[in-house]
């Protein structure tokens, strides 16, 4: 009984409510807390809102394409290269990607560095060559005797000034450039090669007239005579340096000259040069007839007469052995 009326009860109260409000559905709490949360400030500007992966995979639709902003989204913090890459990929699916290059190739070398001026070396002082021995030849050498008449004898007016050179003589010279004290010098001429008055020696040293053949072999044989050069006895003229003095392209040579077998001490003034392996050198010097115990030549009893005094003039030139 009391079942019964507790189901009655039930029932009465159903009926009384007008409507039956239907039951809510369920609420996610996160929108209902960012409702609930008051509105922060708006920034100065807007930042558009960044494309999501799954955003980027959203098929095209039918509807036509909004043109491509100038510039380029920034990418999202976080962002993986893979989703740039992908992302790229989508935007521009005709582009065809660019091969990567490496910024050094291979095959390039780094620019050697130039050195300074004050990195190289100071070139090193050439050594000194020491003595150099130059054999001299006698095809390019002159070696003269200037003889003069005595203007003062009776027949002077028929006789001649001589100029003698020597032929088929040998030399040598040594010689150092920084050292001119370590010079050596000698030569030898044959006194039966010497050659009397050539006509362009002649011309060459100035001697007026002309002889003929005749008068020059008549002016040699009394040269080569017993009171002359004696040739006989004496037959070579010869000289040796006793020592050098001077600097650079001049110098003194001291020696001996011996003819007709006596030596006289004598000193020539030379003008030198070396070029490569070539020496030259030039000087003359004076000394008499009665140096080397000879008179000068006379004939017809003095009316014809050589002076005492004769001029020596050298010109020489050697290659180094």
């Amino acid at each position: 009984m009391t079942s019964l009326l507790l189901l009655l009860a039930c029932s009465s109260n159903t009926a009384e409510s007008p409507t039956a409000t239907p039951p809510s559905p369920p609420v996610d709490p996160t929108p209902a807390a960012a409702a609930e949360a008051p509105p922060e400030a708006e920034p100065a500007q807007a930042a558009e809102p960044e494309p999501t992966e799954a955003a980027l995979e959203t098929p095209p639709t039918d509807e036509p394409e909004a043109p491509a902003k100038a510039t380029s989204m920034p990418a999202p913090a976080g962002h993986s290269e893979h989703a740039e890459q992908k992302a790229a990929a989508e935007e521009a699916p005709d582009a065809e990607p660019e091969p990567a290059t490496d910024p050094t190739p291979a095959t390039e070398e780094p620019a050697a560095e130039e050195p300074t001026a004050t990195e190289e070396p100071p070139a090193p002082e050439p050594e000194p060559a020491g003595p150099v021995t130059y054999t001299l030849d006698t095809g390019s050498s002159r070696l003269v005797v200037l003889v003069y008449k005595d203007p003062d004898t009776m027949g002077a007016g028929l006789s001649h000034d001589h100029v003698i050179q020597a032929r088929g003589w040998t030399g040598s010279v040594t010689w150092d450039e920084a050292d001119t004290a370590a010079c050596k010098v000698r030569f030898t001429v044959p006194v039966a090669k010497l050659d009397v008055d050539n006509p362009s020696l002649r011309k060459a040293y100035g001697l007026e007239g002309e002889l003929s053949s005749g008068q020059r072999g008549d002016v040699k044989d009394n040269m080569l005579a017993k009171d002359q050069l004696n040739a006989s006895k004496y037959p070579d003229i010869s000289f040796q340096s006793t020592s050098c003095s001077g600097s650079g392209t001049k110098a003194t040579v001291d020696g001996t000259l011996t003819i007709h077998g006596t030596g006289k001490a004598i000193s020539v003034p030379m003008t030198v040069g070396v070029d490569g392996e070539t020496f030259t050198a030039s000087g003359s010097f004076k000394a008499n007839h009665s140096d080397f115990g000879m008179a000068p030549f006379s004939a017809m009893f003095g009316q014809l007469k050589n002076r005492n005094q004769m001029t020596f003039k050298l010109k020489v030139q050697g290659t180094a052995k």
